[in-house]
């Protein structure tokens, strides 16, 4: 499974190198699916409600925070997920300068990773609005989940 998600991100980088930017454009749409290779993350994506004054997160794949940016557009995009080896676990071994692929119904976004933090759960900074084209992960981490893993990256590219 993992050289075949290796092999299709290395075609669709090489299809995304080589195709017209779409990088003025306003997206409309949530994402579906986000794939990171380099640590054989590949899950659906689900909105996330806000329910007593948190997101929901689900146990079927990553969460897409209601009322942040859509992928593609000024403002920061947050995904989240359980930190279990089938969902966000993997995440902790991700590195500055890896590819995190992120799609919706009709639209393909390349990120990079800048950045990667560990923060108390009160340290909401770390999803607040940001200028730029900018995506957020997170999972829990630490000996008892008491800490929050976080990634940045930064939009590269996309296809629409």
């Amino acid at each position: 499974m993992k050289s075949a998600i290796v092999s299709f991100c290395i075609f669709l980088t090489a299809f995304l190198f080589f195709s017209p930017r779409a990088l003025a454009f306003e997206f409309k749409e949530q994402p579906h699916t986000i794939i990171i290779p380099s640590v054989n993350i590949s899950l659906p994506v689900h909105l996330a409600k806000i329910q007593y004054n948190t997101w929901e997160v689900r146990t079927d794949g990553a969460s897409f925070g209601e009322g942040s940016s859509l992928p593609g557009n000024n403002g920061n995009t947050v995904i989240f997920s359980h930190a279990l080896p089938r969902l966000f676990g993997p995440l902790v071994t991700i590195r500055v300068g890896d590819t995190i692929y992120l799609f919706s119904q009709t639209d393909w976004f390349v990120y990079r990773v800048t950045e990667i933090l560990e923060v108390n759960p009160e340290d909401i900074y770390v999803i607040h609005k940001a200028s730029g084209k900018q995506l957020t992960l997170y999972t829990c981490t630490g000996e008892k989940y008491e800490k929050r893993h976080v990634v940045k990256a930064h939009l590269v590219t996309t296809i629409h």
